[in-house]
């Protein structure tokens, strides 16, 4: 795993990061979370957890700035990732990488063998990103993305 260093903290999302989730979701995203699916997603992650569902949301800051994220779900011995991000102007610096390490700490800890992800065939540097972590490409949503229309890449990793 890749220590968190330089100056970087990673940590669980709590309500007080959400308006800055959902502005950084503006800015990436052709389809955003709106603030309200953000603040839900957050809630569930620091809700109670069961011993078959599990939410997770964490954030990577530096320089005391939200950098990134991601939110996970497990259910039954898998994990799925549904959302990572990382703001435009602090890519090519190993935050996925964190985000990507926290997230497979996440997983060990739900007791998750397996996990699931989908992303749009197009975003090359994100499917570079779960390939380098161990994930394989076993499949694909054909139009499953809008604005643009897109086809999603579907990918596992056990």
């Amino acid at each position: 795993m890749r220590p968190e260093g330089k100056g970087r903290q990673v940590r669980p999302l709590g309500p007080e990061d959400a308006q800055n989730v959902a502005s950084l979701e503006r800015e990436i995203f052709s389809d955003p979370w709106s603030f309200p699916t953000v603040e839900r997603a957050i809630e569930q992650a620091c809700g109670e957890n069961t011993s078959s569902l599990s939410y997770g949301a964490y954030g990577v800051w530096t320089e005391g700035r939200l950098r990134g994220y991601f939110f996970s779900m497990a259910v039954a011995g898998e994990g799925e990732l549904h959302r990572i991000a990382v703001s435009g102007d602090a890519r090519r610096e190993g935050l996925g990488s964190v985000l990507m390490d926290r997230f497979f700490r996440w997983l060990e800890e739900c007791g998750c063998g397996t996990a699931f992800l989908e992303v749009r065939e197009g975003n090359l540097p994100a499917a570079a990103l779960y390939r380098k972590s161990g994930f394989v490409q076993y499949g694909r949503r054909r139009n499953y993305y809008r604005e643009p229309e897109e086809d999603a890449l579907l990918f596992r990793y056990q």
